[in-house]
């Protein structure tokens, strides 16, 4: 069975010390009260209640759909400027319903997003509206499916194929 040590000497010493310490600082406040050194006036009470604080401005912040810009702007390059949108000529060789699957659509108030999944790499993309993928842009988010488009063709991709729909 294992015995328990006494305090060591220098432990006693320390108990010793912080007890003589408050015992100074209990004697000082009751004998001497609350006055100048701790920021009181000798006719002041210490449970005075302070001055209520009166004519305060409220901060009033943007509203996140303004700092949208800012989060398609990256954020280790020297200009900070978006990289050039594919031009839409490029798109007209690409069929978009043959290259990604709509994986899924998330519409939430003002805020919404389709997710994208590469049919034959399987990368996957999140894409806001007004987002430009394989020069095809992001025009409508509806809870089933996506409209893109590019130059003056338009591309629906459904959220749910008809080999998926039971």
């Amino acid at each position: 069975m294992k015995m328990l040590q006494p305090f060591s000497l220098y432990s006693r010493l320390m108990l010793v010390t912080i007890a003589m310490l408050s015992a100074i600082v209990v004697v000082e406040v009751l004998l001497l009260g609350p006055g100048p050194q701790y920021g009181l006036a000798d006719n002041e009470s210490v449970t005075e209640k302070p001055a209520a604080i009166t004519n305060v401005d409220t901060i009033t912040f943007p509203s996140l759909p303004t700092f949208r810009e800012l989060l398609t702007r990256p954020l280790f390059t020297d200009t900070r400027k978006p990289p050039p949108r594919p031009a839409a000529q490029a798109a007209q060789g690409i069929d978009l319903g043959k290259k990604w699957k709509l994986t899924g659509i998330i519409v939430a108030g003002d805020d919404s997003h389709v997710y994208l999944q590469g049919v034959r790499d399987k990368s996957a993309q999140r894409l806001d509206p007004g987002a430009v993928l394989d020069g095809w842009e992001l025009v409508e988010i509806a809870p089933e499916y996506a409209v893109f488009r590019s130059g003056g063709r338009e591309a629906t991709l459904e959220l749910r194929q008809e080999a998926d729909k039971p």
